[in-house]
């Protein structure tokens, strides 16, 4: 009998960290699964993973487990011998074959696993196949970086450790649920027992996990310098220097694992030359890239567009490109330490530059149709777009600033994204970019005059009116210059919206007249909406609150026609501000609501702050003070988030200090601050859906029936026959929000009209019955 075991051949030099769920998915492979791959890049852990996995299984083998290391073979002709020689065998001839092995094993109940194939996949294949066709009980378990392709095939992917994300802000004790946190801090503690995470250093520590994107064989390379650096001084030195840093020389440790670079080198001679091509080019890509794009920016000069998706299936299959699964499609990323090895590849060839040069032609493309069908039903889709090529976007960027020839297409790239920029909270960000390019491109730049209004608008949202007076004098003077009407537009559009900050009526009232009336001769729909949603609240707040009102009602009319909800949510979160200071709470609230809802759909967080906030006054000066202490905290987390200042006009300031005011004053502090807090802790999705239907997503049913509160709520009105328009109103909720609630109070009670309802109300509780429809 066999009892060779993996642990007899690969000891385990220091502790298992992590790997839990993979573990599980492994251990129940086994069971009854002949053929199971673990894939995924070099330095992953694909080796540790199945040593710790079949140890715990080896109980269930009788015949035993054998480990069969295959990364120091170079010759396939060989792979026989060496299995043989792992399973004890010799055959009479004194050369091994593939049907002594598989005559050896024909009755045996056992577990081989084939360590590294990835060199050698095509004998492996032959070899695999061949035993698991002639056996019943054998289980063959592999690591590569490339699978294997046969039917049967069980495949796990083995991806980095998870790490924490850019945008966390973690306590030392939650960073140790990290995995990739815990396998540096045991490596790092295994040869210097004083080092511990504080938090002095853990922003550090955390800034180089991601640097090392949670690869274990990079954590544990980079853990070993703790005994000479500090982990800033590790971050630091591996920015400046790559992966040479993390070089190591160990006895214990195969010549390809003695550091990252090598490890990569075996990856990349193990692709064919068309696959080493692609690799390098799609090292310009910074992120996740997606088909389309790599046809565009890789295909030609010896890479045919339609061999493209070969190659990207080549790629993933031996572990170089990382797939990504999203809701609408499949996406593809370069690991960083593989992303910069290809762009070194890439110089040695001369061809860095002229690729860089088509991805940023690629996104500027990109970016132009976004301008383009922005204002519209692809609203929604567009901004997930952008958001999965954010990265590729900031790159397209510098490279632009690298290279005065491109200065006008950077100005382009920037302001034409600058909603996108605004969704997202990320105002300060495209205010660097546009002062950076502004600063290198010529005054004559056919795009300066709306790079110079763009940068004027931001600065205006951050208080900085200085900077944004001078950027609009500087626009204007350029556009008079030209005698362009809409440069001229644009040089008011802009105006407008730092007098609409600076609370100057008149001239708000003025320029976005002006700027409307040309970008609507001109059909551009987007400033269109934009210029005349500023001229509706500054004329409502001028006094004539009709005209404001109707002025924003047509920019709400004309977006839903449009399909769009950037406008949208903007029109009718002015209009709940108009509605509120005009005293009408109700309109208010109903607006407010609506607008809640258009930024939810683009997960506009500026403007479901601005929303919120509008909401969490309206209660405050409604009586609802717990309401708006929820709503309270979550507008200031979001504004934090974001990193913008709310924008108040003196009039605003006035309203946020009373409404807040007020709330503390009927809840009382504790109360408040209790309802503040959970209201700055709760995730987005759910305050939006809490701003708009008074509950929160998933609310537990606690009501008879299985009703939740706010169903029980309206049962009882439709109970005293009131119609969904009257629910609304009392409610302050929309007529189809009530259908929706009806629809489901029906469906929850097993009825078909409101008037079984009532009569189960009535039955309940000893309700008088109301048989109104």
């Amino acid at each position: 009998m066999i009892t060779r075991s993996p642990a007899a051949d690969v000891a385990e030099l220091n502790s298992y960290v992590g790997r839990q769920q993979e573990l599980a998915a492994v251990g129940r492979l086994l069971v009854d699964a002949r053929l199971i791959t673990l894939t995924g890049p070099g330095g992953v852990g694909k080796t540790r993973l199945a040593v710790r996995a079949t140890r715990e299984a080896a109980g269930s083998f009788p015949d035993g487990v054998v480990f069969v290391p295959l990364a120091d073979l170079r010759d396939a002709a060989l792979l026989p011998h060496t299995v043989a020689e792992r399973l004890g065998l010799r055959d009479t001839s004194g050369q091994p074959t593939p049907r002594t092995i598989v005559s050896y094993l024909r009755d045996r109940r056992l577990l081989l696993i084939l360590d590294n194939c990835e060199h050698l996949v095509d004998g492996c294949v032959e070899l695999v196949s061949a035993i698991l066709t002639a056996s019943r009980d054998v289980t063959v378990l592999t690591t590569s970086r490339q699978s294997l392709g046969l039917p049967g095939e069980h495949l796990v992917t083995v991806r980095p450790l998870p790490v924490p994300g850019d945008d966390m802000a973690l306590s030392v004790e939650q960073l140790g649920s990290y995995d990739g946190v815990r396998l540096f801090l045991d490596r790092a503690q295994a040869v210097w027992p004083a080092f511990r995470v504080t938090p002095d250093n853990s922003g550090d520590l955390v800034r180089l996990i991601r640097q090392l994107e949670g690869l274990p064989l990079a954590i544990e390379l980079a853990a070993v310098r703790v005994r000479v650096l500090s982990p800033r001084q590790i971050s630091e030195r591996l920015h400046q220097h790559g992966a040479d840093v993390l070089i190591r020389k160990s006895h214990s440790a195969s010549e390809r694992q003695q550091s990252l670079r090598a490890t990569i080198d075996w990856s990349y001679h193990l692709c064919s030359p068309a696959e080493q091509r692609l690799w390098a080019r799609a090292a310009v890509f910074a992120g996740s890239f997606d088909l389309p794009a790599a046809e565009e920016v890789c295909g030609g000069d010896g890479l045919g567009r339609d061999e493209i998706v070969d190659l990207i299936h080549g790629l993933v299959d031996k572990s170089v490109l990382v797939r990504e699964d999203h809701t609408d499609e499949v996406r593809y990323r370069l690991l960083e330490s593989l992303r910069e090895y290809g762009a070194d590849r890439l110089a040695q060839t001369g061809e860095l530059n002229r690729l860089r040069h088509r991805h940023f032609t690629w996104l500027a493309e990109l970016t132009t149709a976004f301008a383009t069908y922005w204002t519209g039903p692809e609203q929604v889709s567009w901004v997930r777009r952008l958001r999965r090529e954010h990265a590729n976007l900031r790159a397209a960027a510098e490279f632009g600033l690298s290279q005065p020839a491109q200065a006008n297409t950077t100005l382009r790239i920037l302001w034409q994204t600058r909603e996108y920029f605004a969704i997202r909270g990320l105002e300060t960000e495209l205010r660097m970019w546009l002062d950076r390019a502004l600063a290198i491109a010529p005054d004559d730049a056919p795009d300066r005059v709306m790079a110079l209004t763009a940068d004027a608008m931001l600065a205006g949202v951050q208080k900085d009116i200085g900077a944004a007076a001078g950027r609009l004098a500087e626009a204007r003077d350029l556009a008079e210059r030209g005698v362009d009407e809409l440069l001229a537009a644009w040089v008011a559009w802009g105006t407008a919206y730092v007098a609409l900050v600076r609370t100057d009526t008149p001239t708000v009232i003025r320029e976005s007249a002006a700027a409307s009336a040309v970008f609507a001769a001109r059909g551009m729909q987007g400033p269109h909406l934009a210029a005349l949603g500023v001229n509706g609240v500054a004329t409502g707040l001028s006094g004539d609150v009709p005209a404001g009102r109707a002025t924003l009602a047509t920019v709400v009319r004309l977006s839903r026609q449009l399909g769009e909800y950037y406008q949208r949510s903007a029109a009718l979160m002015l209009l709940a501000r108009l509605e509120l200071v005009s005293g009408d709470l109700a309109a208010a609230e109903r607006a407010g609501r609506d607008g809640a809802d258009a930024s939810a759909r683009l997960d506009n967080a500026f403007m479901g702050a601005l929303c919120t906030e509008t909401l969490a006054w309206i209660a405050a000066l409604d009586g609802r003070p717990e309401r708006a202490a929820l709503l309270f905290g979550a507008t200031d987390a979001w504004y934090g988030a974001g990193g913008v200042a709310p924008r108040r006009s003196p009039l605003e300031a006035d309203l946020h200090a009373r409404s807040l005011a007020r709330a503390r004053a009927a809840l009382g502090d504790t109360a408040f601050d209790r309802g503040y807090r959970q209201g700055y802790e709760l995730p987005r999705a759910d305050v939006l859906h809490y701003a708009q239907h008074n509950e929160f997503p998933g609310e537990p049913q606690r009501e008879a029936g299985g009703l939740t509160r706010r169903e029980t709520e309206i049962a009882h009105l439709v109970a005293q026959g009131l119609t969904s328009r009257d629910i609304a109103a009392k409610l302050v909720i929309s007529p189809r929000t009530v259908e929706t609630h009806v629809d489901h109070i029906l469906g929850k009670l097993g009825f078909t009209n409101r008037a079984q309802i009532a009569a189960w109300l009535a039955d309940a509780h000893g309700a008088p019955r109301s048989t109104t429809g």
